[in-house]
């Protein structure tokens, strides 16, 4: 009786992009219709499920409606059945939420007032890209209504829906930054090699450092560095560098984590270089070794799956990330490092109140042209480190710091290929 078609589709929509589309509408007897009206609207779900109970709050927002003037039409507001009635409407995605739902936040925080991104999917559509149960989800649609009068009061005769997908494109709060800057990206392992059942007399510390990035963008690779520090080991061969994406969605007193691998790949060789400022025969007065750095560089590229969003916070839920490195070497001895990482949709945002502008951890800003120099990869294609590894003698000092991450949670594992 009503269907939404919309014209300008897309694989997801930022804020201030137009949705263009049709309502059509073909009655099945002759109706007086008072109003047509095209409608965006978001709907935020979250549940919590206990022994005795099952609490849920669910919020609908309008954001943006559009009302389609009868007077054009040649019969009125008279429809018979028959015909197709076509009326053209145009929405523009919004980006705050209007004030009447931003008043209903109890908290008076600016993140609260932005669009949340589209996240999962609604009960019975797609659950291998929902969260465990349908717990919790954001939903977009453009909805078509037409309203008759009844009794004295206008009641909806009819309506239709189309799902989209919004992933809006801010900047990074100052809090998010501060998250990534605080962090040491490093961490340091004890050890020891292994052969079979027997382990070598060659015992050590190793350090493992990632290079620091603000923000990692959905739709483009990341190159980082990975460096390993060592003073005792130099004899040791990476065999494998893999990479998971952690992703952690807090709502009520809940906590889902969902796993995605992201890529592997085995490097040619490690190349063991002494550090700037030492050689052979003057040790590291700080610490009376010698340190040697071996670095790796590792191509970052996020999944495309609906479970994976920008990093957001509304008054319902919130979703952070986690990047967890782990690093095999040719004894199957493996090292991981976990750090922080904050995901945004795009890295020239369009946003017209931005927070800061993201930064790299030297101080210098980086945008979307500096991506298009970053190595790209096809999931199909297998990655390999340069022959011999980086001959970059860049110093590194020994942070004495060791990050622990604890997950007791349900692991969803996605079906990005792996590189080997």
């Amino acid at each position: 009786m009503l269907q939404i078609q919309i014209k300008n589709t897309q694989k997801s929509y930022d804020i201030h992009d137009f949705i263009t589309g049709e309502i059509k509408f073909s009655p099945k007897a002759p109706v007086n219709v008072s109003s047509i009206i095209a409608v965006l609207e978001s709907q935020e779900v979250i549940s919590q499920s206990k022994w005795m109970t099952s609490k849920q709050n669910n919020r609908i927002t309008i954001l943006q409606s559009q009302m389609i003037p009868l007077s054009l039409m040649s019969s009125g507001s008279e429809f018979v059945p028959g015909f197709v009635y076509t009326f053209p409407f145009s929405l523009q995605v919004p980006e705050y939420r209007p004030q009447s739902a931003a008043q209903k936040c109890v908290d008076d925080n600016q993140e609260h007032t932005r669009l949340a991104p589209s996240l999962g999917a609604p009960p019975g559509c797609h659950p291998s890209e929902s969260i465990e149960n349908n717990l919790a989800y954001i939903t977009y649609s453009v909805k078509g209504l037409v309203k008759v009068k009844k009794n004295s009061k206008t009641v909806t005769l009819c309506q239709g829906y189309q799902t989209i997908n919004i992933q809006p494109s801010y900047t990074l709060s100052p809090l998010a930054q501060y998250k990534v800057k605080q962090h040491p990206y490093s961490c340091v392992h004890r050890y020891s090699s292994k052969r079979g059942l027997v382990k070598s007399n060659q015992k050590g510390q190793i350090m493992l450092k990632l290079s620091k990035h603000t923000a990692v963008p959905m739709n483009k690779a990341t190159n980082m560095t990975l460096s390993l520090t060592t003073a005792q080991c130099t004899s040791v061969q990476v065999s494998k560098i893999r990479m998971d994406l952690i992703a952690t969605t807090n709502f009520f007193d809940e906590c889902k984590i969902n796993t995605f691998e992201l890529a592997s790949f085995k490097p040619w060789g490690t190349n063991w270089v002494l550090n700037s400022g030492q050689n052979e025969t003057s040790p590291n007065p700080s610490n009376n070794a010698r340190l040697y750095t071996a670095k790796f560089s590792i191509p970052i590229m996020l999944p495309e799956n609906k479970l994976v969003t920008p990093t957001f916070e509304s008054c319902l839920m919130s979703r952070g990330y986690s990047l967890i490195v782990t690093v095999t070497t040719a004894d199957r001895v493996q090292y991981s490092l976990t750090v922080p990482v904050n995901v945004v949709a795009l890295l020239n945002t369009k946003s017209n109140y931005p927070f800061e502008p993201v930064y790299l951890s030297d101080g210098s800003s980086i945008s979307e042209d500096d991506c298009d120099k970053l190595p790209q990869y096809d999931p199909e294609d297998s990655y390999r480190g340069p022959p011999g590894g980086s001959t970059d003698t860049s110093s590194e000092a020994c942070e004495q710091h060791i990050d622990t991450l604890v997950l007791n949670a349900h692991t969803f594992k996605s079906n990005m290929a792996v590189f080997s």
